[in-house]
């Protein structure tokens, strides 16, 4: 029995939720993915350190940053680079699916089933196990952001069984904004903040956040939650409790995003004044 089978074999009592998450392909491509992460958190820091004196020398006086770059935002550093990487990917595979769409999933929003689709699950759901490992690295483990990444990984394998597939798409565009964070991030950390550059790249960020996660992330959630309460009261569903739980992490989200734009409102306002 291979490692694959002996996984399938361990998980089987989930199947009813899992469903195509279970597939030897799936658990292929999110185990590549984690590798691929994990080698490229290594690579990350070994150019970094080459070509990054701020990096290399832990010094970062420019610009009014006397700061040396301590070991956890290196860490932090290195998973600002690997986040842009997994935003940019499964952004341009949503895209695609948004605008030349498979028509199974628009067809059946329940339970339709795109194979490109799953493929894009299943890189989210590497990426979010090597970051959930990566939060270790700090010296105090990251609470919030191991909760998170959790969460999103329990996500993102539920809707391989397949369900909600077509929202599943638009939810991971999401990832449309994380570029820019990625960017502003590094910035601050080579001391680049208050320059043209960093002001723009903060106005994108604030910008491409309030569109693809507030103009259209609650939108979209209401409509998901519909659907849900609809497939719920036909009694058709395949498992109340991954329903719940995709309902409940969809309002959590939606909640963290509506805080976060109220805070960067905030910052604005006290700005201007």
């Amino acid at each position: 029995m291979t490692s694959v089978e002996s996984l399938q074999a361990a998980l089987a009592p989930l199947e009813p939720w899992l469903g195509g998450a279970l597939e030897a392909k799936q658990i292929w491509r999110t185990t590549v993915v984690f590798v691929v992460f994990n080698v490229l958190y290594q690579v990350t820091a070994l150019v970094s350190a080459r070509f990054s004196t701020t990096y290399k020398t832990n010094n970062a006086h420019r610009h009014n940053r006397p700061q040396s770059i301590s070991h956890d935002e290196k860490v932090h550093w290195n998973a600002m680079v690997l986040s842009f990487v997994h935003s940019v990917t499964v952004s341009c595979l949503c895209s695609s699916l948004v605008l030349f769409p498979d028509e199974s999933i628009e067809i059946d929003r329940a339970y339709g089933r795109s194979e490109r689709a799953m493929l894009a699950f299943s890189i989210s759901c590497g990426f979010f196990l090597y970051d959930t490992k990566n939060c270790f690295k700090s010296t105090g483990p990251q609470w919030p952001y191991i909760f998170h990444h959790v969460a999103c990984f329990f996500c993102y394998n539920f809707v391989q069984y397949p369900f909600l597939q077509y929202y599943a798409v638009r939810f991971l565009l999401f990832e449309l904004s994380t570029p820019f964070m990625n960017i502003r991030s590094l910035m601050l950390l080579l001391g680049r903040k208050g320059t043209p550059l960093f002001q723009a790249i903060e106005r994108s960020f604030a910008l491409s956040f309030l569109i693809v996660r507030i103009l259209m992330g609650v939108p979209l959630s209401l409509f998901a939650f519909y659907d849900a309460y609809v497939l719920y009261e036909s009694g058709k569903q395949h498992s109340t409790p991954v329903m719940a739980y995709f309902c409940f992490a969809n309002a959590g989200l939606n909640a963290l995003n509506l805080f976060w734009m109220s805070t960067m409102v905030q910052k604005w306002a006290a700005k201007s004044e």
